[in-house]
């Protein structure tokens, strides 16, 4: 692990600690909501294990993942942002969707060389794209400026408009789809 990485866990760690002391909660009660071993907490706590892995189970406890990744902003999210996160991260448990919307490890799956992906969460929502849209992906697609690209922004999935000379991306969005009925 690079010396980066593990000052940036250790970081997390922290704003980690000061998130479950801020809301009372005991160890073992920690270990039960985020579905780890209580063996494990200390792992967490200390930035031996990436606290990446288990933030987005920490979500509909009102943590802004912005806050714990890079400790700007508000430690909790506004109910706005609370609301979307909280609604992707239902669909996904609920739904078991096939690439983005598919929770492995902590992290998301990417979709194969072409691949469909569900719109969650407020980063993915953008420039006309509502939530449960299906995007389709292709990520040897080599973009031009302003396509609508997916990238990942701090371990989250988002969309954005490309820019000349822009480097993170991980797919091209080649096609949006989106279920007319009404639910």
């Amino acid at each position: 692990m690079k010396i980066e990485s593990i000052k940036k866990n250790k970081e997390m760690a922290a704003r980690l600690a000061t998130f479950i002391k801020e809301k009372g909660w005991s160890k073992a009660y920690f270990a039960r909501t985020v579905g780890i071993y209580p063996q494990n907490v200390n792992r967490y706590l200390k930035g031996i294990s990436d606290p990446r892995k288990i933030i987005i189970n920490l979500i509909p406890y009102g943590l802004n993942p912005e806050w714990i990744r890079t400790g700007e902003g508000e430690m909790l999210a506004d109910k706005e942002e609370l609301k979307s996160y909280s609604k992707a991260i239902e669909r996904v448990q609920k739904g078991n969707q096939s690439g983005l919307a598919r929770k492995d490890s902590g992290l998301y799956a990417m979709p194969p060389e072409k691949g469909m992906a569900m719109a969650l969460g407020s980063k993915m929502c953008v420039e006309g794209i509502k939530e449960g849209d299906m995007l389709l992906l292709d990520r040897e697609a080599v973009p031009e400026p302003g396509d609508l690209v997916l990238k990942i922004e701090q371990d989250v999935p988002a969309i954005s408009r490309y820019r000349e000379g822009q480097t993170d991306i991980v797919a091209v969005v080649i096609r949006l789809i989106r279920d007319l009925r009404k639910k």
